[in-house]
């Protein structure tokens, strides 16, 4: 049976690289079966910084603060869908062109 996780209540972000494993904000995603060969992910297991939950366990989007740090560990493609999902008045080839930086001013502006 598939075990499923998602970030304690004071973390922002997760990476083992020995799993290629990682976590953000907002995301509830499947633990590898091969886990327990990633001493950070057994550690972040047993410290809280990662939390065992229900596959359908999401957290509402009305709840999630976005602010800088936690849009930071968000990729440019997803920057640019959050943008457009917000309704900005810039295209989404004026938002593929803006640099990650302005990218987050722009998010966080909405």
């Amino acid at each position: 049976m598939a075990k499923f996780v998602k970030l304690g209540e004071k973390a922002t972000i997760f990476y083992d690289p020995t799993l290629s494993f990682k976590v953000i904000t907002g995301e509830v995603k499947e633990l590898p079966s091969n886990y327990r060969f990633g001493k950070r992910t057994v550690k972040a297991l047993q410290g809280g910084h990662l939390v065992l939950t229900d596959k359908n366990d999401t957290l509402d989007k009305e709840d999630e603060e976005l602010t800088a740090e936690v849009l930071k560990a968000y990729k440019k493609a997803d920057l640019v869908a959050k943008a457009l999902e917000l309704k900005s008045e810039y295209s989404e080839e004026e938002l593929n062109s803006m640099t990650k930086a302005e990218l987050i001013e722009e998010v966080l502006s909405l």
